[in-house]
């Protein structure tokens, strides 16, 4: 079974589980642990539609939005304390975005938080909340630590290169250098072995993630003909 057909199968496979998982509606952190794997399965979804086109350039930025969901997915389960923090820093967050609509009314972004109903009403609700939250930051490599996935993080590591201004992975991708000098390749998509390892572990970080919230939730879904499977598709690329 090919990479990207193995990828559409988890897919499928994994939505159609999905009925299996029963949570609390009215705890807040079972709804947040079970949203976030519905936002991994869109970015996988998502990462998959690239897969199948070819334009394997663009994964590494979804593979990154998958890690960092996928850490605070583990992160959330395995501490209790993990929510907090969560929602201490999604208010940080939406109070900096406010402040800066409010100091620059004209920018055409801030329009989007400003037609808000009562802005100050707003703000001082969001710094009231903050106040009652016990007040916390982790870099991102403990936040690794905290969902007991580091390796994870030298992964993250890794596709985070492909985003921000890494001059090596720029060049890797769209520099030649050849006796005459340096040659751009514009919209280059070439596909080697190189260009499928994002999605490999692309793939294995779902499974993994499904596998995490069947257990939380209780479901009994065995996931190890997957992992073989994906064991033996990893051997086939590598070889």
């Amino acid at each position: 079974m090919k990479l990207v057909e193995f990828e559409m199968f988890c897919l499928k496979l994994l939505s159609e589980k999905t009925k299996l998982i029963c949570y609390d509606c009215v705890d807040s952190k079972q709804a947040t642990i079970a949203a976030l794997y519905c936002r991994i399965l869109e970015q996988f979804n998502s990462c998959l539609v690239l897969g199948e086109q070819e334009l394997f350039s663009s994964i590494p930025i979804l593979g990154r939005a998958m890690c960092e969901s996928y850490m605070d997915l583990k992160a959330m389960i395995s501490n209790p304390d993990y929510f907090e923090y969560i929602a201490y820093n999604t208010m940080k967050e939406l109070i900096k975005q406010l402040n800066e609509a409010k100091k620059y009314p004209d920018n055409p972004f801030a329009k989007m938080l400003l037609k808000k109903d009562d802005v100050e009403g707003l703000t001082a609700e969001i710094e009231l909340q903050l106040a009652k939250v016990k007040k916390t930051s982790k870099k991102m490599s403990d936040r690794f630590d905290t969902g007991e996935v580091r390796d994870e993080y030298l992964l993250y590591m890794l596709l985070c290169s492909h985003i921000h201004g890494d001059l090596t992975t720029l060049a890797s991708r769209h520099i030649e250098e050849r006796p005459d000098g340096f040659h751009v390749r514009f919209l280059h998509d070439y596909i080697n072995k190189e260009s499928f390892w994002p999605l490999i572990y692309i793939i294995g970080m779902t499974i993994e993630a499904s596998e995490t919230i069947h257990t939380y939730f209780n479901t009994d879904y065995e996931f190890k003909s997957l992992k073989d499977q994906l064991d033996n598709i990893l051997m086939e690329t590598i070889n």
